[in-house]
């Protein structure tokens, strides 16, 4: 099972030892872990966890987890993204202001694959808004995957639907 890791960087600009992010459980639990972000402040955590259970169609949620402290991370909570939980959404890929998301996921109204999706979060409803499929600018019926913003706000994605290096 894959979990979540975490290497300082020393004043000389060395990797230390990787340690697990959490030792409580409430991160890295029996469930796939992975595909991680921050906000800009670096207080939140996006990830994604991909729930392993026998016999059962189970997709892959969005958690987002609370910095307490210098190095803790507590309060995990899935993010309601998807109609039903045979639906996978992962990879997230947050603003810094921690408000706009985006992820990619097989949820139905797509182009094939798995598409780019959006949500914004409301704060009066303290809530996400129904995910958007990003279009067909960006989506193709091969599969998307792995957003991420460059540091001038570009979107930078892999696909394996279009020509060339993904």
């Amino acid at each position: 099972y894959m979990d979540i890791w975490v290497s300082v960087l020393d004043k000389n600009k060395n990797w230390g030892e990787p340690k697990l992010i959490d030792a409580s459980g409430e991160i890295n639990t029996e469930a796939h872990e992975g595909s991680v972000c921050f906000d800009g402040r670096g207080k939140k955590m996006f990830f994604t966890r991909c729930p392993n259970m026998k016999k059962q169609n189970l997709g892959c949620d969005i958690w987002t987890a609370d910095l307490k402290g210098k190095d803790e991370w507590t309060n995990p909570i899935k993010l309601n993204l998807k109609a039903n939980d045979s639906v996978s959404v992962g990879h997230p890929c947050v603003s810094d202001d921690g408000k706009f998301l985006i992820f990619a996921s097989d949820m139905a109204g797509g182009f094939g694959g798995r598409d780019l999706w959006y949500t914004t979060y409301d704060r009066k409803s303290d809530s996400w808004t129904t995910p958007m499929n990003m279009g067909p600018e960006i989506n193709t019926a091969g599969n998307e995957l792995f957003p991420t913003f460059g540091k001038d706000g570009s979107l930078y994605f892999a696909t394996d639907g279009l020509p060339g290096l993904g």
